[in-house]
């Protein structure tokens, strides 16, 4: 359970609209709402409920002048809370769980950054050499590659030719742009 103490601030936009918390929670104000009619009711405030969509992201929809917009909460409370200085692009659960949009579990990334954090906690498995689902050749081919471009007496498109795949291929892997891992 989290002890911390619940915050709660207007969204940019929305202001005495709706409000996030600092722990990731989003909900609406008690407010005048004007009908087409023209009648002016009282609406109650509530907390939205969050969707999750197939990126497991928690999304919900605001309505400001009639008009729909759907958020990522981890987006909102990042905005709202947390000073972002360089200007980085995107926001990094530090944990991994999409789900706890808790500020402290939040912090500002660039994309290198955040896939990098990904990848360094098994959250996105690498798949290398012949795992790989777009290889055309086998670590055996790499390796007999690389020692026929060493002779100097190849060109990529000879050596291509000779396993049946495109000289920039040859390439690649010559340059260790791939197959870097052998």
């Amino acid at each position: 359970m989290n002890n911390e103490v619940e915050e709660w601030r207007d969204i940019e936009g929305y202001e005495g609209i709706y409000q996030v918390s600092n722990l990731g929670r989003v909900k609406s104000l008690d407010r005048a709402v004007q009908h087409r009619n023209g009648k002016v009711l009282m609406k109650k405030g509530k907390q939205l409920k969050v969707v999750y969509a197939g990126n497991k992201y928690g999304r919900i929809i605001l309505n400001k002048n009639g008009k729909k917009s759907a958020k990522l909460i981890h987006r909102l409370v990042a905005l709202t809370f947390i000073i972002n200085e360089t200007n980085l692009k995107e926001v990094n659960h530090k944990d991994l769980d999409k789900t706890n949009n808790s500020v402290e579990n939040l912090e500002w990334v660039s994309p290198k950054q955040n896939t990098q954090h990904a990848f360094n906690n098994r959250y996105i498995k690498r798949y290398l050499g012949e795992d790989n689902h777009r290889a055309v050749v086998t670590e055996e081919v790499v390796l007999k590659i690389r020692e026929l471009h060493a002779t100097k007496k190849y060109r990529y498109k000879d050596i291509g030719e000779m396993f049946g795949i495109h000289h920039s291929v040859v390439g690649y892997i010559v340059r260790r742009q791939t197959w870097r891992h052998i």
